[in-house]
């Protein structure tokens, strides 16, 4: 750019010292022009003066050649006269041309002048030409130095800003030469940081793998709940109590041909017989409830959601000291670690998730199986305290082991039933069935 504007500077320069020149000589030229034709006039009225003189002698000379050619003709000797003639004609004709010369020159001279005249129209339009170039290229000298200052105005602000980036640049050293020993750990942390991203990747895939086999085994066991609740639901509580009713009704009737004789070990074996039919339906409400629970709600409280949490917990305490400020691994192996890692752990509480989803199912089943369980036992021992400990006294006909339905065995003909209440629990209450004939 300098070298650029001290050309321009200098054919700028050149230009102007140019054009000085060609006006100066210009000037000089019409000068002497008019310098010239000032002499030419000067020199062409005194020759004309001395014309005139010389045409006013040469009439008073001849006037006075003949006065003397009178004279003398009158008075001297022709030859002499003639003589004398001669020279005076000599001398006329010397002046004569003289005055031709001078005449010619004058021509000449006017010629030159007028020539002259005809250039100077001309010098002045090339004058004319060369003062509208100057002003142009000053003009364009005058934005050229305007351009100059703004670029040497940028080219300040430029060196400011160097001059700061430098500075800064400085700064940036000596804050890199105090810590050089931290670079100098720059390598083993990216390495550590690689292995760490490695280790945590390898983490995240077996938790990823643990979680997915958990929730398997989570939903194997929310369907084995499930068939479990189907088969219980399909039985229903008539016929449970049903069963109950026969197998009581079996055990009384064997028991019936002791009762003859012995009518206090008929309330003790009736009162055995009653505590293990409630002992019975206990087990069988516990069972049906206690397979799901132990299969669901133990399994995912107790060793899932455990071992989740633990494996989470590692993988997050071997990510988060890794990751704190003293390592300072490099931008560029963080960002792919990172991403890497995240990608990783994106999967991992996707699984939690589903792990959570399906404990969630499994809770939620436990509650409505402890809710049916509570509603059978209310109902069980509604009948419980009604019919099971009822004790048989007597009947016209045998049971037979065929399954006897509940309304048959209500309305059994010529039945004749006696429940007898044990003297613990302090009340006697005898019922007296009548069945249609």
């Amino acid at each position: 750019m300098s070298l650029t504007m001290s050309a321009v500077r200098a054919q700028l320069e050149a230009a102007n010292r140019q054009l000085r020149g060609t006006r100066q000589f210009v000037e000089e030229q019409a000068a002497e022009r008019e310098a010239e034709r000032d002499e030419f006039d000067a020199r062409l009225r005194a020759l004309r003066d001395e014309n005139q003189q010389l045409a006013a002698r040469l009439l008073a000379g001849a006037r006075v050649v003949a006065e003397m050619r009178c004279y003398r003709l009158s008075q001297c000797n022709c030859q002499e006269h003639d003589a004398h003639v001669e020279q005076l004609e000599a001398q006329a004709r010397e002046m004569n041309q003289m005055i031709t010369d001078l005449e010619a020159r004058k021509a000449e001279s006017d010629e030159k002048v007028k020539a002259t005249e005809e250039k100077i129209p001309i010098l002045r339009e090339i004058i004319a030409n060369l003062e509208s170039q100057l002003e142009q290229k000053t003009s364009r000298e005058g934005e050229v130095l305007q351009q100059l200052e703004s670029m040497r105005a940028a080219i300040d602000d430029r060196d400011r800003k160097m001059r700061a980036q430098l500075a800064e640049l400085q700064a940036l050293r000596g804050e890199r030469l105090d810590r050089a020993d931290v670079c100098a750990r720059c390598a083993s942390d990216d390495d550590k940081h690689a292995e760490l991203l490695e280790s945590v990747k390898d983490q995240a895939r077996l938790l990823a793998e643990r979680l997915a086999h958990r929730a398997r085994r989570l939903e194997r066991a929310h369907e084995r709940g499930s068939l479990a609740e189907e088969r219980t639901e399909d039985v229903s509580l008539r016929d449970r109590l049903q069963k109950l009713m026969i197998s009581c009704c079996f055990r009384i009737q064997n028991n019936t041909n002791s009762l003859n004789g012995d009518k206090c070990s008929f309330l003790q074996r009736t009162e055995k017989m009653t505590v293990e039919t409630h002992i019975i339906r206990k087990i069988h409400c516990r069972v049906t409830v206690a397979e799901i629970k132990d299969a669901t709600y133990n399994y995912v409280s107790s060793r899932v959601l455990r071992q989740v949490e633990r494996s989470v917990a590692d993988s997050k305490s071997a990510l988060y000291p890794q990751l704190s400020p003293r390592s300072s691994p490099s931008p560029r192996g963080e960002g792919e670690g990172a991403g890497a890692a995240g990608a990783a752990l994106a999967a991992a509480w996707e699984r939690l998730a589903a792990v959570e989803r399906a404990e969630d199912a499994a809770l939620k089943r436990v509650a409505d199986l402890e809710m049916q369980r509570a509603q059978l036992a209310e109902v069980a021992q509604k009948r419980m305290y009604s019919k099971l400990l009822l004790g048989f006294l007597c009947e016209k006909k045998p049971f037979t082991k065929a399954p006897v339905s509940m309304d048959s065995f209500v309305h059994c003909s010529g039945l004749y039933i006696l429940i007898a209440i044990g003297k613990q629990f302090k009340f006697f209450h005898y019922l007296y069935f009548y069945s249609e004939p």
